[in-house]
């Protein structure tokens, strides 16, 4: 699996809502995805975290898969609870950085 590797990130306050509104929904049954209902590659990943935190160092490893890629289909979710995730991989990306760094400032 390498850099051009693709995955549906979604960030966990978007998976806590989006879990709700299911809860709350009338019409809920069956397999529903919940995702963002974009695959982005590890590449990218790779660049946010680089614009977010600067130096990065980045240790790849061989694999015998070759690629993987997913992508969650929101329209049945959507179509459910009339809600889909607000949150990008840049925000969640820069929220977790900030957090961290607010740990890191205060010695923990």
């Amino acid at each position: 699996m390498g850099k051009d590797s693709r995955f549906d990130y979604i960030y966990a306050d978007d998976v806590a809502e989006g879990l709700i509104k299911l809860a709350e929904s009338q019409n809920a049954e069956g397999i529903v995805n919940l995702g963002l209902g974009r695959s982005r590659s590890i590449g990218e990943v790779i660049d946010i975290l680089k614009q977010r935190i600067g130096t990065l160092q980045i240790n790849e490893i061989t694999s015998d898969i070759q690629r993987e890629s997913s992508q969650a289909d929101m329209s049945l979710f959507n179509k459910i609870t009339g809600w889909v995730p607000s949150t990008t991989l840049e925000e969640g990306t820069q929220q977790i950085v900030e957090y961290e760094r607010k740990l890191v400032r205060n010695g923990q």
